[in-house]
C-alpha cells in the first residue's frame, strides 16, 4: 500500500515481528520477519539493516528496502536442523533504532509412530515394521529416538533406540511380538527432545484353525482308537491354550477340554465310543477364539468269524454240532442279529438267526443233522453287519 508521505514526520522503526515464533529447524515451514515503520518511508525509500544472532541456524538477508510511501516489508528467514532447541534473535536496525524478535528453532521431535501391520497374532511369522517420523530433518549427527512399549509382555521394539540419519525425517525398526492369552492393545512409543509419540498395536491371541478326527470312522465299542487333533495358528502362550470340546452323541465321550502346551500349536485327545445298532455320525466341536467341527462315524458291529465245533458228523446221531459267530465289537443294546442259512436243510439245518446279546461279542447255536444215504457237504452261511462268512459241514451216513 502506498501512503502519502508527510515529509516533516521523522522515519523511525515502529515494530518487528517474526511469524511463527517457533519452527522445527530445517522443516518446510516458512518463517517471515516483518519490519514496520512508525511512518511511511520517505521519498527514495529507506534501507533497514537486518541481522541474526546465529545465522547458521536462522538467517535472513543483510537488509530490506522499504519503498517510498510503504509502511512494512517482510523477508523470509531460513532455518536449519539443530540438535537442541536454539533461540535466535532477529534484529532490524535503522540509524539509532534497533528492534529485535526471538525465533525458537526446535530440534526434531517425533511427529508420529506408525506400526504396519497394526494388528498381529502374537508370535507368528508376521513381521511388524514401525516407522517413526520427525517434525523436521535430523541434524548432521542424526536424531536418536528412544523406543519403548506400553506392554512388553505382548510386544516390544527389537532395539531400545533408533537413529534418524542426517537430513532424513524417518527411521524404521522391527517390533517383536509374543503369544498372549487374550487380545492386548498396546502402544509402541518413540521419544526424542522431550516429546513422545505413540503408535497403536493390537496383539491377538492364537485362534483355533482346525479340529480333525482320525480315523474318520470306527466300529463303535471296539478297541479301535479314535483320536482328535486341535491346531491353533500360533504358538500357545505361557499358560497354554485351553480348547473346549464337546460332541452331540450319547454313544461317544469326548473330554471337556484339551490344553495345547506353551509354545506348541497342537494337541491330541481320545474319544471313547460305545456300540451302536446302525451307522451313527457324531459331530465333535472345538472352541478357542473360533469354533471348528469334524465328524466321526460309528459303525455297528460286524461279523468277524464263524466257526463250527466239528466239520463232519454222522447224520442223525446224538453228536452235537454247534456253530459260533463272533463280532468285531460288543453288541449294542438289544443285541446284534446274525442271519443263518443252510444249503441243504434236510441234511443239516440251522435256526433262521442267532442274536449276540448286548455287551457280548459271541453267540452259539445248534445245528440239527439228519441221516443220509451218502456223504453230503452242506454249506452253512452266517451274515452280520454286511459281512458274509461260510463253513462246510460234512454229514456222513
Amino acid at each position: 500500500t502506498v501512503i502519502t508521505v508527510d515529509s516533516g514526520a521523522p522515519t523511525t522503526l515502529g515494530s518487528v515481528a517474526v511469524t511463527p515464533t517457533v519452527v522445527p529447524g530445517g522443516s518446510s515451514k516458512v518463517v517471515k520477519f516483518k519490519v514496520t515503520l512508525q511512518n511511511p518511508a520517505p521519498a527514495g525509500g529507506i534501507k533497514v539493516n537486518l541481522a541474526s544472532s546465529n545465522p547458521s541456524v536462522a538467517g535472513m538477508p543483510a537488509s530490506v528496502t522499504i519503498p517510498e510511501g510503504v509502511l512494512t516489508r517482510s523477508v523470509t528467514v531460513s532455518h536449519t536442523s539443530v540438535s537442541t532447541n536454539t533461540s535466535v534473535n532477529l534484529t532490524a536496525t535503522y540509524h539509532s533504532d534497533v528492534l529485535s524478535a526471538a525465533l525458537l528453532v526446535e530440534a526434531p521431535k517425533p511427529l508420529s509412530v506408525v506400526n504396519l501391520p497394526n494388528a498381529v497374532v502374537g508370535r507368528t511369522a508376521t513381521i511388524v515394521n514401525s516407522t517413526v517420523t520427525l517434525t523436521a530433518p535430523a541434524p548432521s549427527e542424526g536424531t536418536l529416538v528412544d523406543l519403548s512399549s506400553s506392554n512388553t509382555s505382548a510386544a516390544m521394539p527389537a532395539v531400545s533406540s533408533v537413529t534418524v540419519p542426517a537430513g532424513a525425517t524417518t527411521a524404521t525398526f522391527t517390533v517383536n511380538h509374543f503369544s498372549v492369552p487374550v487380545l492386548r492393545n498396546l502402544y509402541i512409543r518413540g521419544a526424542a527432545n522431550g516429546v513422545t509419540k505413540s503408535g497403536a498395536l493390537a496383539v491377538k491371541p492364537p485362534t483355533l484353525v482346525l479340529v480333525s478326527i482320525a480315523p474318520a470312522s470306527v466300529t463303535g465299542g471296539s478297541t479301535s482308537a479314535a483320536t482328535g487333533t486341535v491346531k491353533i495358528n500360533a504358538p500357545a502362550p505361557s499358560a497354554g491354550s485351553k480348547v473346549l470340546l464337546s460332541d452331540d452323541s450319547a454313544s461317544t465321550a469326548t473330554p471337556a477340554s484339551v490344553t495345547i502346551p506353551s509354545g506348541a500349536t497342537e494337541a491330541t485327545f481320545n474319544i471313547t465310543h460305545a456300540s451302536v445298532a446302525s451307522n451313527t455320525v457324531v459331530t465333535i466341536t472345538a472352541v478357542y477364539n473360533a469354533t471348528k467341527t469334524d465328524t466321526l462315524t460309528l459303525l455297528p458291529p460286524r461279523l468277524s468269524s464263524f466257526t463250527l465245533n466239528r466239520t463232519s458228523v454222522k447224520g442223525g446221531s446224538t453228536t452235537v454240532v454247534t456253530g459260533t459267530v463272533t463280532l468285531n465289537a460288543v453288541a449294542p443294546a438289544g443285541g446284534t442279529v446274525v442271519t443263518l442259512s443252510s444249503s441243504n436243510a434236510s441234511a443239516a439245518s440251522v435256526p433262521a438267526s442267532v442274536t449276540v446279546p448286548a455287551g457280548a461279542t459271541t453267540a452259539t447255536f445248534t445245528i440239527t443233522h439228519s441221516a443220509v444215504g451218502s456223504p453230503v457237504a452242506v454249506t452253512l452261511t452266517a451274515i452280520g453287519g454286511g459281512v458274509t462268512l461260510t463253513k462246510t459241514l460234512t454229514v456222513n451216513p
